[in-house]
């Protein structure tokens, strides 16, 4: 028979009150309990199982305590809903500098960087002479570990990151972001790549980076990335969220994040001349041209066009107005083949303070026009 507890945190209260009361470790309980090792009191402890009722009446007498239990006539192992059994970071970080020291911590803390089984790192710890109850030091490490994955171990710090727009689901008892990469969507998959993440304090924004053992960043067919958070985290069914990477924690460059190829060239060149690229990836979505670069304090919004019609300039003419009116902080440049505009085109893009950007698209095309953009803002 069997003891079926209401919870697994009441479970494992009740064997750590046991300790307490008695002032006994698993070693000298399972001694007591004429067990062949402590391996299954530690076992009820975590609640990896529910315990045999002989188990539970023993140390009740022995300690004075009465459990909260249902007692099930057959031998089947019951598992019982677990809440939430992991302890704040803080509380591990704090149990596990006062037993082990700050040196021995430093070794925790590369031990969880090279993703190493907690049973491991306890064992490793044990063969510096250290004597511990296994079940609280592995509650920490394991807290440990997964405030790594959650990114709880370091600040949300958005320096040289690409943001991108993120779509969450629910999914299966978690949320599912989903996000678009273009080009790199293959590549990153392809890697197997692995992620933790972290969320700023208002849940808009996530950042994920490379981790060993952290969660799967997989592709879907549909040309999107996509990982799951815990519903821990107070996200929204069918909602929005910044996703935010930096390029070279996973062997990029923003420039390779740039969608056009010739915003790309022109990516390139600008770096080499102080511009930085705006943080925001442009997309077809958001309507913020082909590439955004920073310069002295000013955001400037490029469209490049190779078209050689009139007929063109017209819908090109539409399109950057509706950059205009989304973006009317920024500063906005046309580049595009000589001789197509007509003066009424010209006339148009002075009204909705659009500059053009006239360039054969041959030579060194990039650096002619970031010339013509430098002047313009020093104007």
């Amino acid at each position: 028979m069997r003891a079926k507890f209401q919870s697994k945190e009441e479970q494992r209260k009740f064997f750590l009150d046991v300790k307490k009361a008695t002032k006994m470790g698993s070693r000298k309980l399972s001694r007591l309990l004429d067990l062949k090792s402590r391996g299954g009191l530690e076992s009820y402890t975590a609640c990896r199982t529910s315990p045999e009722l002989s188990i539970v009446k023993k140390l009740e007498e022995l300690s004075g305590l009465k459990a909260n239990y249902e007692i099930i006539h057959n031998n089947k192992n019951v598992m019982v809903k677990r809440k939430i059994v992991t302890m704040p970071y803080e509380e591990a970080e704090n149990i596990l500098r006062k037993r082990f020291g700050d040196m021995h911590y430093s070794e925790i803390l590369k031990f969880i960087e090279q993703d190493e089984n907690l049973d491991d790192i306890a064992n490793k710890l044990r063969s510096y002479g250290y004597r511990f109850d296994n079940h609280i030091i592995v509650r920490a490490l394991g807290s440990l570990k997964l405030s790594r994955r959650f990114g709880l171990l370091e600040k949300f710090d958005e320096m040289g990151c690409a943001v991108l727009d993120g779509y969450v689901q629910n999914s299966r008892g978690s949320f599912l972001v989903r996000f678009s990469l273009g080009f790199l969507r293959q590549k990153l998959s392809a890697k197997n790549c692995k992620i933790g993440f972290i969320i700023n304090d208002d849940y808009s924004k996530v950042k994920i980076f490379p981790l060993k053992g952290g969660k799967k960043l997989s592709a879907s067919d549909n040309r999107l990335l996509r990982f799951h958070i815990p519903t821990r985290f107070p996200l929204k069914h069918n909602s929005r969220v910044k996703v935010l990477l930096n390029p070279k924690d996973f062997g990029y460059s923003l420039t390779d994040f740039v969608q056009d190829e010739d915003a790309r060239k022109l990516a390139h060149k600008a770096l080499e001349r102080g511009f930085v690229i705006h943080p925001v990836r442009s997309t077809t979505n958001n309507a913020m041209g082909d590439i955004v670069l920073e310069y002295k304090d000013r955001k400037i919004l490029i469209e490049i066009t190779r078209f050689e019609k009139q007929q063109a300039a017209n819908w090109k003419l539409g399109q950057v107005l509706l950059q205009r009116i989304n973006y009317p902080s920024f500063t906005n440049f046309l580049i595009l083949n000589k001789g197509v505009l007509s003066k009424s085109h010209l006339r148009a893009f002075d009204r909705i303070v659009v500059t053009p950007i006239t360039v054969d698209f041959g030579g060194d095309w990039e650096n002619r026009a970031l010339d013509f953009i430098e002047k313009s803002i020093q104007t």
